[in-house]
C-alpha cells in the first residue's frame, strides 16, 4: 500500500456518519444521568433536548435515527421517548437536514440550563 492509499482510506474513514446506535445509548445514558437531579416536572424538557442532541449528532438525518430496543425497561422507554423526540424534530424539518439541524440547535439552546446552569450562562 502507498502512501497515498493510506490517506485516502483515513479521509474516508474520518468522513463516515457516526454511529446512530452508539450515539442513541450515549444520549440515554446521559439522560439517565441528569433525570435523578433534575427538577420536578422538568422531564418533558429533558427528553426534548436528548431527542435534540439525537437529531444534531446524526447530522439531522432521518435514515440515521435508530429504532428503540424493545422491552419494559426504564431505559427502553427512555431510548423510545428520545428517538419520538428526534423524529418529531426531524418531522418539523420536513426531509431538509439543515432545518431540522437548526431546530435542534434552538431547542438545545434553550434546555441548555438542564445539563449544567453555568454552562448556559458561559454560552451566553
Amino acid at each position: 500500500m502507498t502512501k497515498h492509499d493510506d490517506t485516502e482510506t483515513v479521509t474516508a474513514g474520518s468522513a463516515a456518519s457516526p454511529d446512530p446506535q452508539r450515539v442513541l445509548e450515549s444520549v440515554v445514558s446521559e439522560l439517565e444521568y441528569l433525570i435523578h437531579d433534575a427538577p420536578l416536572g422538568s422531564g418533558a424538557d429533558l427528553l426534548q433536548l436528548h431527542g435534540a442532541l439525537l437529531v444534531y449528532n446524526l447530522e439531522g438525518r432521518a435514515e440515521l435515527v435508530p429504532p428503540p430496543s424493545f422491552g419494559l425497561s426504564a431505559r427502553s422507554w427512555r431510548e423510545r421517548r428520545v428517538v419520538r423526540s428526534a423524529q418529531r424534530i426531524i418531522e418539523r424539518g420536513a426531509g431538509n437536514t439543515t432545518a431540522a439541524m437548526a431546530i435542534a440547535a434552538d431547542l438545545i439552546e434553550q434546555h441548555l440550563h438542564l445539563i449544567d446552569p453555568e454552562l448556559l450562562a458561559r454560552a451566553a
